[in-house]
């Protein structure tokens, strides 16, 4: 990805062929796509030009997540009242479409590695009481 003035790498020169997203922290597009969609407060994604973290924001994650469940039941209930396959591989097509839009449009939020540590030891806390909670209220 060259020097692109219009989505705001104006000056910022990214020779990596996978779209990178923009680091919050450098403004650098060097935050890798695969770290961006797998990233959360507890495990965020590291731009590969400063070293500094940074996350998608849960709800926006999870709202991509269920708006491509919506778009694949859709596409499968419309292929099915239509009975026709072609219907419901446009609709997985829409959703792939949608999905890979979306997640490129994602904003990053910075993040300490000291808050990331944090965020990660009260997620595991509360998996752990939650399925202690589970065992005992059966």
């Amino acid at each position: 990805m060259q020097e692109d003035p219009d989505n705001g790498t104006a000056g910022r020169v990214n020779n990596s062929p996978m779209h990178q997203h923009i680091c919050p922290h450098c403004r650098n597009a060097s935050v890798p796509n695969l770290a961006v969609r797998w990233s959360s407060r507890e495990s965020p994604a590291e731009c590969t030009a400063c070293g500094q973290l940074s996350h998608v924001v849960s709800s926006t994650s999870s709202g991509i997540w269920v708006f491509g469940v919506l778009l694949v039941v859709a596409s499968g209930i419309a292929a099915l009242v239509t009975q026709s396959l072609w219907v419901g591989l446009a609709g997985l097509a829409l959703m792939v479409a949608c999905n890979v839009c979306a997640w490129r449009r994602t904003e990053l939020w910075p993040i300490s590695k000291t808050d990331a540590r944090t965020a990660n030891k009260v997620g595991w806390w509360a998996a752990i009481g939650a399925w202690v909670v589970a065992l005992f209220v059966n």
